[in-house]
């Protein structure tokens, strides 16, 4: 059985968080209406008050968040009404980024 997870100091959370943001307005994710950075191999985020993104660990999160703007403004992915939640975990390894609808 694998150890338990260490939680993060007050001090990672806040780089974490730091980062986070600054990465969310690189790639010009405004509307953001939440952030969860309470486990660091679980950040996620919402927008809009409809759409909960879960981004996984930190790595990559530059590119999983370009993906991440594309697919919530280009029509044809995530309609603008839908609710949902959109998996961005494993999206560099696999390409794909499940969206379960509410």
């Amino acid at each position: 059985m694998p150890p338990a997870a260490v939680p993060p100091t007050a001090a990672e959370s806040l780089e974490i968080l730091d980062l986070l943001l600054a990465e969310l307005g690189k790639a010009g994710l405004d509307e953001v209406t939440f952030v969860d950075v309470g486990d660091p191999l679980e950040l996620r985020f919402g927008w809009q008050d409809r759409v909960t993104v879960l981004l996984g660990p930190k790595g990559s999160m530059a590119e999983k968040l370009k993906s991440v703007y594309v697919m919530l403004h280009d029509e044809g992915m995530i309609g603008q009404t839908e609710r949902g939640t959109l998996n961005m975990r494993h999206f560099i390894a696999t390409g794909r980024a499940p969206f379960s609808q509410e």
